[in-house]
């Protein structure tokens, strides 16, 4: 473990951020990971950091990565985490940072980030590769791009691979391959948004669902099927243009609990809010249209529930010049009741900016990327927003899970 004063300074911009879920005579960790491979642990109830190192220069890694800068990645299972950590070869010289790279994967108890087991990917890749546990944290899913064999394929195809691994001892259970048209719509790489629906036997991912079966994995879009009475609604909301085509947009921006968030924006500038709805692909079924202000919205781990961050208005006006209000309302997805509603500076700023970045398991607390790269707690049931003092900058595209101790 490296001393606290080495490993602060390089607590900058790409963190992943994790938060250990509050359970009773249990201790609660806020993990911070650095794609250069600084790793925090610290309360979050106090901001008292626990104890800092670096993973790089740790056991878990055993020397410096090569070809540049360190890319890591990082999922939870329950009291463990499991890296993808790029692999140390000893005397080689700093290189392209685009470089292909060996990486492995690494999973390390909890509390004492002792190593428990290793997996080696096949060969070397260019980004890290995507980590992914399901629901009852003992399978991990790796997955990555070949871009060696699709350099080789007569064809434009992009070639993928997973290989789906027990936890915590890594043993590979079984290897896929999937080989998609370049520029094709559905394409089966898994974002920071991917989640394993309720019966594991899919990947939800926003507007896609990713089916894992017979050695290979596809994705396909999400069919809305909405019903007479949504569109009358979404008419009303905002009328056809004179072309009769619609005036407002319609896109999923969120999934949880097997279901999908749909916010439909309208393109006529005396209409100040949005609509939000749910749809659940499984049953092909979905919740009213809900008048909501402009907003940001996610959707809560019980998909009941529905997180509404007030932007502000207009809706042409581009990404960089909007803010948050601070005002962030929880409302019921299908009656549209206020559940909760909090207005904070701490949630104010550039729209680039304030981004939330997880949720507790039972969502009741959100875990927000501050206007300053602060990460902000926002505690629903003791309507609290507040920020630890501890000083460290958070990526916009930072990752985040809540896990177990």
């Amino acid at each position: 473990m490296q001393p606290l004063k080495k490993c602060l300074p390089a607590l900058g911009l790409g963190l992943a951020i994790w938060i250990a879920a509050s359970v009773p005579a249990r201790a609660v960790e806020l993990y911070v990971l650095n794609p250069d491979g600084s790793f925090a642990a610290f309360d979050p109830q106090d901001g008292q950091i626990h104890s800092a190192w670096n993973l790089l220069a740790s056991p878990l890694h055993g020397g410096e990565p090569v070809g540049g800068p360190a890319q890591g990645a990082v999922a939870a299972f329950p009291g463990g985490l499991c890296f993808a950590v790029p692999e140390a070869e000893p005397g080689a010289a700093a290189g392209d940072a685009t470089a292909p790279i060996p990486y492995r994967v690494v999973s390390a108890e909890l509390a004492t980030m002792r190593r428990i087991a290793e997996w080696r990917l096949p060969q070397r890749l260019s980004a890290p590769p995507r980590l992914l546990f399901d629901r009852a944290g003992q399978r991990l899913l790796v997955e990555w791009q070949d871009a060696a064999a699709q350099g080789a394929s007569r064809g434009a195809s992009l070639v993928f691979r997973m290989a789906v691994l027990a936890v915590p001892g890594l043993a590979e259970t079984a290897r896929l391959v999937a080989a998609v048209p370049a520029g094709s719509p559905a394409l089966p790489a898994l974002t920071d948004g991917a989640r394993f629906t309720p019966d594991g036997k899919a990947i939800l991912d926003r507007d896609r669902i990713v089916r894992l079966a017979g050695g290979t994995f596809t994705a396909s879009p999400v069919a809305l099927a909405t019903t007479p009475e949504q569109l009358a609604r979404l008419e009303r909301y905002s009328p056809a243009r004179a072309d009769h085509h619609p005036s407002y947009v319609l896109a999923a921006i969120d999934s949880d609990a097997g279901k999908v968030l749909y916010l439909a924006r309208s393109e006529r500038p005396e209409v100040k809010g949005d609509l939000v709805f749910t749809f659940d692909p499984a049953t092909r079924s979905s919740t009213p249209p809900i008048d909501v202000p402009r907003c940001h919205a996610a959707l809560l781990p019980d998909g009941r529930r529905i997180a509404v961050q007030e932007v502000e208005a207009p809706a042409n006006r581009a990404l960089s010049q909007t803010r948050t209000t601070g005002r962030l309302q929880v409302i019921d997805a299908v009656s549209g009741e206020r559940l909760a509603s909090l207005d904070s500076p701490l949630l104010a700023g550039g729209l680039e900016n304030v981004r939330l970045r997880c949720v507790s398991p039972d969502g009741d607390t959100l875990i927000y990327r501050g206007g300053h790269a602060e990460v902000v707690v926002v505690e629903l049931k003791n309507k609290k927003v507040w920020t630890p003092n501890v000083a460290f900058s958070a990526d916009l595209e930072a990752q985040c899970a809540f896990v177990e101790n």
